[in-house]
């Protein structure tokens, strides 16, 4: 369930990209966090995005947020480079 109303449903890509890997990795820092005390800049829709991806869960009104299982995976996924062949094993 979104804690936001204007969310549209779009196809998305299995890794984070660099804002959303700031967010994601402060967060694997464990636990619920304050939402307005991250330490990184996270505006109200890469938030959005995260939770409609669900690499993140928000409580409490969208106070508090933390990282969730799809969300370390979109961490750990390799991001691809146009023009070169990704390795099978990587990481």
């Amino acid at each position: 369930m979104s804690h936001f109303d204007d969310v549209d449903a779009k196809p998305f890509k299995p890794y984070a990209n660099h804002p959303e890997r700031q967010v994601l990795n402060y967060l694997r820092s464990g636990g619920w966090m304050v939402l307005g005390k991250l330490r990184v800049p996270a505006g109200k829709r890469l938030i959005q995005a995260m939770e409609v991806k669900a690499w993140i869960e928000l409580r409490g009104r969208g106070t508090e947020i933390r990282i969730t299982e799809a969300g370390e995976a979109a961490v750990r996924a390799p991001v691809p480079i146009p023009g070169v062949q990704q390795r099978e094993n990587a990481l």
